[in-house]
């Protein structure tokens, strides 16, 4: 009798399990026959044909499955499928995403780093991936990243901080930042993924406009204020003039000299609050910011800051950058910040003016060497009639951003200063047609 009641090779299994099947059907067939041996049968023909019916049996049960086999081949091939289509989705996702996607372990060690963090922070994988996260924070604000994976590890999740992070070239950036907790197979905290996503230029805008509303109704009222004030002091000032011409005693000459100082004085503030709130149409044309710097600077040095070291410094591409604007507006600021360093260092010390430039703008950032602005008024001193100084209107700064402001610009105190106070005026680069 053929001991090979089907074909296995039919079936979609491994050529291991095909051998082990025929094995146990040879040898439940061999035992059948040894079983018969022993019963020393007359007539062993009844037998044959129930070996024959038993191993054909068998044979069915197993062909029976060949359907199931094949069913579960598919399912298996589909859900490899499915996960591989997932897994190419998801390398996409991470590969191309605009966001910083980042992965830490349980120890802050970074060990993903996709393209959109580099184009971010302006690290590369091989110079970021095993260094601590802490690497991208700003000197100071390591207790906010103790909070967040402590939020992170408690309740699986931080969505949508806003917080500050630091670029390669030590730039602060404004983020908003997810945080998802990663488990092990045992659910134990291993680590997070971080969304990252950088909305510096959204704030900057954001705050343009805000300022601009601020601007608007503090300009309204402060034109209606310096009208009504600037007739009669001129009235003021002419009687005083006329009084004073009459007066003999050297005392009342003196009193009087003194108070024309003070009339003097209050028309300034009120010529300032007019530029403020009705500025002149600017008249914008191509020009280059150094010469505008080294004019003023001029000015300066021969007006008591003989003293005082000025270092104009930047690449040539930057210094010779084009931007659109008016040449008197825009040396009014330089005028401006760089008096208020001249002032704040009491006319000793040193002043740097440096130029950097992208494709889209024109960077001046002045930086003095003195005290630099209090931490508690760094919020304040672009208000209106804010200042720290006796003399002062308060109105400088507020002029000097409403200027920076009608150029498509910006003017920022630069927070991370150690020493010294530095001012960072960015105006759209004008491109040649």
């Amino acid at each position: 009798m053929n001991s090979r009641v089907i074909k296995l090779e039919t079936l979609p299994v491994s050529r291991e399990a095909e051998e082990a099947t025929c094995h146990l059907l040879d040898r439940l067939e061999s035992d059948l026959r040894n079983q018969v041996q022993r019963l020393n049968l007359e007539s062993r023909e009844p037998v044959e044909q129930i070996i024959r019916e038993v191993v054909a049996r068998y044979s069915r049960v197993v062909c029976q499955e060949k359907p199931e086999v094949e069913s579960l081949r598919r399912l298996q091939t589909e859900l490899q499928s499915a996960i591989d289509r997932n897994e190419q989705f998801l390398a996409h996702i991470l590969k191309d995403s605009a966001d910083a996607i980042i992965t830490v372990d349980a120890k802050g060690r970074i060990i993903i780093w996709n393209k959109g963090a580099e184009a971010i922070f302006g690290f590369r994988e091989d110079e970021i991936v095993g260094h601590h996260i802490q690497r991208l924070l700003p000197p100071g604000r390591e207790y906010e990243l103790r909070q967040i994976e402590e939020q992170t590890r408690r309740l699986g999740a931080v969505n949508s901080r806003l917080t500050q992070w630091r670029t390669r070239d030590g730039k602060t950036i404004q983020v908003i930042l997810t945080s998802t907790a990663i488990k092990d197979g045992a659910g134990s905290y291993a680590g997070s993924s971080l969304v990252v996503k950088d909305v510096t230029r959204q704030r900057e805008m954001e705050d343009l406009v805000r300022q601009a509303e601020h601007f608007s109704s503090i300009g309204r009222l402060a034109a209606g204020l310096a009208h009504e004030i600037k007739n009669p002091l001129a009235g003021i000032q002419g009687a005083i003039e006329v009084i004073k011409d009459r007066t003999t005693g050297e005392l009342e000459t003196d009193i009087l000299s003194e108070v024309l100082c003070e009339v003097g004085r209050i028309d300034k503030i009120v010529r300032d609050l007019l530029n403020y709130a009705k500025p002149k149409t600017a008249e914008l044309r191509p020009l280059q910011l150094e010469p505008l710097v080294r004019h003023v600077i001029g000015l300066l040095k021969e007006s008591g800051g003989k003293d005082v070291r000025f270092v104009v410094e930047g690449k040539p591409a930057a210094r010779n950058a084009l931007v659109k604007g008016d040449g008197n507006y825009l040396e009014q600021v330089f005028m401006n910040l760089l008096l208020n360093s001249l002032e704040a260092m009491n006319r000793q010390g040193t002043i740097r003016v440096g130029f950097k430039e992208d494709q889209d703008t024109v960077q001046v950032r002045i930086q003095d060497s003195g005290p630099g602005v209090p931490l508690g008024v760094q919020g304040k001193i672009f208000d209106p009639f804010f200042t720290t100084k006796q003399s002062g209107t308060g109105l400088g700064l507020s002029i000097c951003q409403r200027i920076t402001h009608e150029h498509g610009g910006s003017l920022a105190l630069d927070p991370d200063v150690k020493k010294g106070a530095a001012f960072i005026m960015k105006l759209p680069r004008y491109q040649l047609q």
